[in-house]
């Protein structure tokens, strides 16, 4: 799957873990895995360049990535109508989950992101979440998103590497471990 670009991934990864889903829900869950990606890794999983607009952070070319996915099958849009007359196109991933080469950090971010907010009504998404992030409290109507002040925030004030930390949960998931006391008497037999 290297050949759809990172956005489509990214995109295909969260259709994937979430099931059916409005466009204003995937492309904030986008914009979260962004955020979180920034602090934790010191840059984004996408190359989005967010500007605040009607719903928040928005960036045409979430829109490409869904017409790319499209194209080859991996998604579809349906445009739905709800009662009040407003419409809406759901995203469904269809196709199966190929394999999408993403980073296993920047899958761990996505996993989260996904399994966090989700279920969480639209209204509380937008407004206690999305719209509390530094980059939108910063923004101006119309402007880009200030989203590199989030650079290595949480990477700085935490002192470790999140891409070492995931690895580490790898390791140990398959049994790659040693305990300190296994260590340090390894350490002190070879020292005799």
């Amino acid at each position: 799957m290297d050949q759809l670009s990172k956005n489509a991934r990214v995109l295909k990864f969260l259709a994937g873990r979430c099931g059916g889903l409005f466009t204003t829900r995937l492309l904030k869950l986008v914009y979260l895995s962004d955020v979180l990606s920034l602090q934790w890794r010191g840059a984004q999983v996408t190359d989005l360049e967010y500007s605040w607009y009607t719903y928040g952070p928005f960036d045409a070319a979430f829109y490409r990535g869904v017409e790319e996915l499209e194209a080859v099958g991996l998604l579809a849009r349906e445009e739905v109508t709800f009662p009040d007359g407003y419409r809406g196109n759901k995203i469904s991933s269809v196709g199966g989950m190929p394999v999408l080469n993403l980073d296993p950090d920047e899958e761990q971010i996505l996993t989260w992101v996904a399994e966090e907010y989700k279920n969480e009504p639209l209204d509380d998404l937008l407004s206690k979440i999305v719209y509390e992030t530094e980059p939108m409290k910063k923004a101006t109507e119309g402007r880009k998103l200030p989203m590199q002040d989030l650079a290595n925030a949480e990477r700085i004030q935490s002192g470790f590497e999140f891409a070492r930390l995931v690895e580490g949960e790898r390791q140990a998931a398959l049994g790659l471990t040693v305990d300190a006391d296994a260590f340090f008497e390894r350490l002190l037999t070879k020292a005799d």
